[in-house]
């Protein structure tokens, strides 16, 4: 088993659909890019070490960045203000600061 565990608000450029769309489901990877995907599997069950394994993964991942993904503003300022003080934020306040609503 390998994974890669993405950054807040980063894993839309992989799915290629803003990552709330895909919230809750169980996808295929070949749902999201193809038949080529099951190539992945096919590589990283014959890699003769972990090593490589990850670095199939880490090439396979970044040859499919979807860049024109932009991501939203208020996510994006809500990201720069939890990094400068993570421990006095909460999520509840910074979506009122921002006058969002779930």
């Amino acid at each position: 088993m390998i994974g890669a565990q993405f950054k807040p608000a980063a894993a839309a450029a992989f799915l290629g659909v803003p990552a709330c769309e895909a919230a809750g489901l169980i996808l295929d990877l070949t749902d999201l890019h193809g038949p080529g995907a099951a190539d992945l599997r096919d590589e990283l069950l014959y890699a003769s070490s972990l090593p490589e394994r990850f670095l199939i993964l880490e090439t396979w991942l970044l040859a499919r960045i979807h860049s024109d993904l932009t991501p939203d503003a208020a996510v994006a300022h809500a990201l720069a203000e939890f990094r400068r003080a993570p421990a006095g934020l909460s999520v509840g306040g910074t979506i009122e600061r921002l006058n969002f609503s779930l």
